[in-house]
């Protein structure tokens, strides 16, 4: 079976991708656990995971 996604099926792919990663480097930043949130990101929802990391900002240090 051969799928035609045509331009529109493929840019919706690649912008899917590019939300499934993009809690990565944002977790990196903040440091916090890239893959734990890459996971979340997965299971739950990227649209959910990206404004969560936002929101909690700067993990904070323990003397």
């Amino acid at each position: 079976m051969i799928m035609n996604f045509g331009l529109s099926g493929i840019a919706l792919i690649l912008i899917t991708l590019f939300l499934i990663f993009l809690p990565i480097p944002l977790a990196m930043k903040r440091d916090r656990n890239p893959v734990l949130w890459f996971l979340a990101g997965l299971i739950l929802s990227p649209l959910l995971t990206i404004p969560l990391l936002l929101i909690l900002g700067q993990k904070p240090t323990t003397l």
